[in-house]
């Protein structure tokens, strides 16, 4: 299974993506979201394998089961705004071995009041939970799932409702500092691509963003940032040439082969594992070198 780190954000988005949908699976449409650029990052920056990125993000043929970190998630935001799965299920709560919920439910329990009293501060209005935007095209579609639609401050907006224990890190790639928030490209292309899309499908331009951060180390600690673009039309101009640009690598790589890029660390994570005829079980050789023997 394709893991995420523990204190990486997850988002509605991710976890779709890494569930797998089975409407979608084994489709011949490539579906370009947020959580698939994400990926294709990675894959392009090393990161990440051509083979689980083929089957696991663009084919979809492959499912997953979810992570005890993305059950928690779900729950949270169940909690949060009363959304459901996908599949219509209500989320459980997480227990542990003995049924009694975890340490980790009863803090994002407790964090779930503190997004209920800050939307009611807000004047946050839940229009509705998991709405899909989408563009179709003969052969591909741009897709996003919004944690929610909604009204603040008398205006159609979106809300994200992050968990992280990264708040306030400066350092890390998925750190929510608002110093530094302009360069993690991985959370802010959630923005822009929602934007995008609201553009696109709503007719509404630049849709006011907010994110809702949610502490998952403690029951305190939460972050409430509206997200604003310095040029709307430049933003927009460039997330359409970034899709265009991850589309043609995708239709590239299907027509010629996806690039395999086993890892120990990766490979003993993911659900291909057991049927990969590229995967690896034990480290990489790695080469080294030493110029020399030297005195003191």
């Amino acid at each position: 299974m394709v893991e995420l780190p523990l204190n990486e954000t997850i988002s509605n988005e991710d976890v779709d993506s890494l569930l797998g949908i089975a409407s979608e699976k084994n489709s011949t449409i490539i579906s370009i979201s947020a959580s698939l650029i994400k990926k294709w990052w990675e894959y392009r920056d090393n990161k990440y394998c051509g083979i689980a990125f083929r089957d696991i993000d663009v084919t979809r043929k492959v499912p997953s089961v979810a992570s005890e970190r993305m059950k928690l998630g779900q729950w949270f935001e169940y909690k949060c705004t009363g959304a459901v799965n996908r599949d219509g299920s209500i989320p459980e709560m997480p227990m542990t071995s003995t049924g009694k919920p975890t340490a980790e439910a009863k803090r994002m329990e407790t964090q779930a009041e503190n997004f209920k009293l800050l939307a009611k501060t807000e004047g946050l209005e839940v229009i509705d939970t998991g709405r899909v935007l989408q563009i179709d095209y003969p052969d591909y579609r741009v897709k996003g799932i919004l944690d929610i639609f909604g009204q603040m401050y008398g205006e159609p907006c979106i809300v994200d409702i992050k968990s992280s224990g990264l708040i306030g890190n400066q350092w890390e790639e998925f750190g929510w500092d608002e110093i530094t928030f302009n360069s993690r490209h991985k959370l802010t292309i959630q923005v822009v691509f929602y934007k995008f899309l609201a553009l696109h499908v709503l007719g509404i331009r630049d849709i006011p963003f907010y994110f809702l951060i949610h502490s998952s180390t403690n029951d305190i600690d939460y972050e409430f940032w509206e997200v604003k673009l310095y040029d709307f039309e430049y933003a927009m101009q460039e997330t359409g040439k970034l899709i265009e640009q991850v589309l043609m690598s995708v239709k590239d790589d299907m027509a010629n082969g996806f690039i395999p890029k086993p890892s120990m660390k990766r490979c003993k994570k993911c659900d291909l594992l057991q049927n990969c005829i590229y995967s690896r079980i034990t480290p990489e050789k790695k080469v080294v070198y030493i110029d020399g023997i030297y005195s003191k």
